[in-house]
């Protein structure tokens, strides 16, 4: 099983790396292009490579299940993969409404252990409204207090994340539904008489979630002012795709293949290179050693690590430690603000 779940890690990596470039071209092509036709395509082609993603993540929901090295969640994402799910598999009678706080919280869960409870209650919701009604999702932050968490075993007070599943008609039951008690967490299921029921999963929050990529913001403003950036990666389609972004948006570009290339450049350069991004599984000299290398001549250097795994800062301590965690496949706006904020512009 360990064999299995590190061939899935491997698969889920080279996957994220065929998908960089597909996302990263599709947004500078529709900065570009101003006929609807084109753009219609682009976006076409973008949807499609979120749902490669979203497989991708998947797999790596697999993986972490098998290896139970559970990692911090976004209700977000998950609340998105439900959807994609729901829109292909749950009758159109449905309506379908996805209602999420603008400051929800991460959760310190798996979504690979929460994502068959939430499936497992939508189902429940379709089968209580055979002749179609609403099917909302909802997250939002919920402070759990001393008397509240004393009705549940293993539940501690403290915020939470609720996520949670509602009818709009009929009643829906909760049976099939796993206990939450192992992420000291619980279940309430709400039975409102002609008005539909709702179940809600209340899941301990993680910290204050940094900005995330939102559909409203001009990525414009997001731009560079001329810093050198070092962008280290194995793979050239990545590479020359994160250059080119990273010129459209006023940066300087130098590019390394692999680790030894990258310390060599960042050591001809003292003082010049403002961040260095770097992939993490690479040949020759993998992430982790370059950032310690880096370090060892710079201590202060900024360094973004950039993988097509699923993890957090928390992997990266001491010597190894980096400003930001991208995730592949990159967006342009992650990226962007990203560096932004390990430069320290406003």
């Amino acid at each position: 099983m360990e064999s299995v779940g590190t061939l899935a890690a491997s698969i889920a990596d080279d996957l994220n790396n065929v998908l960089t470039p597909i996302v990263m071209a599709s947004a500078l092509l529709d900065q570009q292009l101003t006929d609807t036709e084109p753009r219609r395509l682009l976006a076409v082609l973008n949807e499609s490579a979120q749902r490669g993603a979203a497989l991708v993540r998947q797999i790596l929901s697999f993986t972490r299940g098998m290896q139970q090295a559970p990692l911090s969640s976004d209700p977000r994402q998950i609340f998105e993969d439900l959807r994609r799910v729901i829109a292909e598999g749950f009758p159109h009678s449905l309506q379908l409404d996805v209602e999420v706080a603008s400051d929800v919280r991460g959760i310190s869960v798996d979504a690979a252990g929460l994502l068959p409870v939430l499936m497992t209650l939508c189902a429940a919701a379709r089968d209580a409204m055979p002749g179609g009604g609403c099917l909302t999702l909802r997250a939002e932050n919920m402070m759990v207090d001393d008397a509240q968490a004393a009705g549940f075993a293993g539940v501690r007070p403290g915020m939470f994340v609720v996520m949670s599943v509602s009818a709009s008609a009929g009643t829906m039951g909760a049976s099939g539904v796993c206990s939450l008690e192992q992420y000291g967490g619980f279940v309430t299921l709400e039975r409102r008489s002609n008005l539909g029921s709702v179940a809600r999963i209340h899941v301990p929050a993680g910290p204050a979630q940094i900005d995330r990529d939102t559909a409203d913001v001009d990525i414009d403003a997001l731009r560079g002012r001329d810093e050198l950036i070092l962008l280290v990666d194995d793979e050239v389609s990545v590479r020359s795709i994160a250059a080119r972004m990273l010129r459209a948006y006023g940066y300087r570009v130098l590019t390394a293949a692999n680790g030894a290339e990258a310390v060599a450049e960042f050591a001809r350069r003292p003082g010049q290179i403002a961040a260095v991004m770097t992939d993490i599984m690479m040949p020759v000299m993998n992430g982790a050693h370059t950032v310690r290398a880096l370090r060892t001549i710079d201590p202060q250097v900024k360094v973004l690590a950039v993988t097509g795994l699923d993890c957090g800062e928390a992997m990266f301590e001491g010597q190894d430690r980096v400003d930001a965690v991208l995730q592949k496949p990159l967006h342009a706006e992650a990226m962007l603000r990203a560096l932004r904020t390990a430069l320290g512009h406003k």
